[in-house]
């Protein structure tokens, strides 16, 4: 390319890749989420016996990842590239291998570009060396439906050089209740302080002995914080909160907190910590009878 890659030639790039047949009707300008990395030099290598899958390795990496969101609203933001690849597949980017640009600055105007998928990435911290398999796409077409921008080869070794990433994948957060006690339990207050509910808790709600109900708080965007509490009213009196947090760079987390509780105890448990969709499973029961 003649011209440095602008982030919304990046989207538009990104998009023609995981939707060619929507190309004439998708702007330049259309809205997404991005995360971009850099390094100072890297290498670009043939897998053996394999067509059109490389190992892609950056050299001198920037240790910050910059990532930016346009949905629900204008959002940025950082994540250390250490905490992006330990945490890849918690992210979701295992299930669902995000698209990647390959930009070379200055490089040659017919082989500067690639479009690719993106396998897991490997980082050393104390090299600052990223490797990751990456697969190139089949496309050589813009937003704009001109056949340009994308090349079908890079050279083997480079000097500057920026990543791209697309697809930035969903999460959410799965908040569990199960009644093992004898007696009712009311929904109380319901607030978030990361995300969007699916479908909103609402304050009165009872759940009967032996059932149980989910809620869920979700986001669009990997790198969007989640959080939450909701606060239950058993029968016999007394209040139950549950909390969840799970924030960039950090695991999920749900604890519970009672306060005047009679004859009733609660537990949390945080189940599939490492996926992109964990549950914070809260079950109340019965306290065992001293004897």
């Amino acid at each position: 390319m003649k011209r440095p890659i602008v982030l919304a030639f990046v989207m538009g790039l990104l998009l023609a890749c995981a939707a060619p047949n929507a190309l004439a009707a998708a702007p330049a300008s259309a809205p997404g989420d991005l995360l971009v990395l850099s390094a100072a030099r890297g290498t670009l290598v043939p897998a053996a016996g394999s067509s059109g899958r490389f190992t892609l390795t950056l050299r001198d990496a920037d240790r910050t990842v910059v990532w930016f969101a346009d949905r629900p609203g204008r959002q940025a933001g950082t994540v250390s590239l250490r905490d992006l690849a330990r945490d890849w597949a918690r992210l979701g980017f295992v299930a669902d291998p995000p698209n990647g640009a390959i930009e070379i600055a200055g490089g040659d105007a017919n082989a500067d570009t690639l479009a690719v998928e993106l396998g897991r990435p490997r980082y050393d911290a104390a090299t600052r060396t990223l490797r990751v398999a990456v697969r190139r796409l089949p496309t050589t077409v813009t937003a704009g439906g001109h056949a340009r921008g994308v090349d079908r080869r890079l050279p083997r070794r480079f000097g500057r050089v920026s990543l791209f990433v697309d697809n930035l994948g969903a999460r959410d957060v799965t908040v569990r209740f199960i009644n093992a006690a004898t007696q009712e339990i009311a929904l109380g207050t319901a607030q978030l302080t990361g995300g969007n509910w699916a479908q909103p808790p609402v304050p009165g709600f009872v759940l009967a002995p032996g059932r149980s109900v989910d809620y869920d708080d979700l986001v669009g965007n990997a790198f969007l914080p989640l959080g939450g509490r909701i606060q239950l009213f058993p029968a016999s009196g007394g209040t139950i909160a549950t909390t969840w947090s799970w924030m960039v760079g950090s695991a999920p987390t749900g604890s519970v907190s009672t306060t005047g509780l009679m004859g009733l105890t609660a537990t949390a448990t945080t189940i599939g910590a490492d996926t992109p969709n964990p549950v914070v499973m809260v079950i109340v029961s019965d306290a065992p009878i001293a004897r």
